[in-house]
């Protein structure tokens, strides 16, 4: 009976897309989790301008990455001179987002993950984030003085460490690190507590764009801060995904290639990716541990 009505939501949602191409824009479903979805209606909302016009990214709160991601896909789109209008599938987490793609329930993800989180079964576009390019930060409570003065891989490996297994990079270079203990959570937000309640000393985080002087990061009201000088790059190259059992993947994926190809002449993604965090030239000159 669950297999049946599964089915039946996947074709209603197919259903949808397909219909609503006839009458007027294309719409395709976006595979996201609820609170990246929240945060790009906000930025939105207070935005100046519309997504196809943005031309940095000012003032987002949180999820900042995300924002990157949608004003990327909407101009990459827009540049190839598609006319999409995108609507929102909820995903509890990214693995499942993943597997609504296999699914056919949605046509892409809103998010670039890093390419060893595919399955073959789907289009990956080109690297959004190139091999070299990503690096992540140390973060933890500002009060954890020996965290904070931590210089070197050594120093990392006398403190306990907090990841998910389901992301495989960061995972594996925490383990290639040789923590003292590393602990398993199932999410981000268990990530944060589990630092902010002294259970573990750090976890990785991109480095946002850290204007105050302490270098602090607020989470749901939990303020945390990054060690400064140091910073670790992730292996790996990051990228969009597209289904391949969707009836729209193969034009979705042909624009989305078209357009980020215009993107990267213009040197827009670069640009964008500066605006949160990911190239942040205050750390250019942080020792990398690994």
């Amino acid at each position: 009976m669950f297999k049946i009505l599964r089915l039946a939501v996947i074709y209603s949602l197919l259903f949808i897309s397909i219909t609503n191409s006839v009458q007027g824009k294309t719409v395709i479903t976006v595979a996201a989790i609820e609170g990246s979805i929240n945060s790009w209606n906000e930025f939105k909302s207070y935005s100046k301008v519309s997504p196809e016009k943005i031309q940095h990214i000012l003032g987002a709160e949180s999820s900042v990455r995300f924002i990157a991601d949608m004003v990327i896909l909407t101009q990459a789109f827009e540049k190839a001179g598609y006319d999409y209008e995108i609507e929102f599938v909820i995903a509890p987490n990214e693995r499942r987002a993943v597997r609504m793609l296999v699914d056919g329930v949605a046509a892409m993800v809103g998010s670039d993950l890093f390419l060893n989180d595919y399955p073959e079964s789907i289009f990956i576009s080109e690297a959004i984030i190139k091999e070299g390019e990503l690096f992540k930060g140390v973060f933890g409570l500002s009060s954890n003085k020996a965290l904070m003065s931590a210089k070197s891989i050594k120093d990392l490996q006398q403190l306990t460490a907090v990841s998910l297994p389901n992301w495989k990079t960061d995972w594996s270079t925490l383990t290639k690190l040789q923590v003292k203990d590393l602990i398993p959570v199932n999410t981000y937000r268990a990530m944060v507590h589990v630092i902010t309640f002294r259970n573990v000393d750090f976890g990785l985080i991109e480095i946002p764009r850290l204007t105050n002087p302490i270098n602090t990061w607020t989470y749901k009201g939990v303020s945390l801060s990054i060690v400064p000088g140091i910073k670790l790059q992730m292996p790996g190259s990051r990228h969009f995904a597209v289904s391949k059992t969707h009836p729209l993947g193969s034009q979705v994926f042909k624009a989305l290639e078209e357009g980020l190809l215009i993107l990267r002449e213009e040197n827009k993604i670069q640009s964008l990716m500066e605006d949160v965090g990911v190239h942040n030239k205050k750390t250019y000159g942080w020792k990398i541990l690994n």
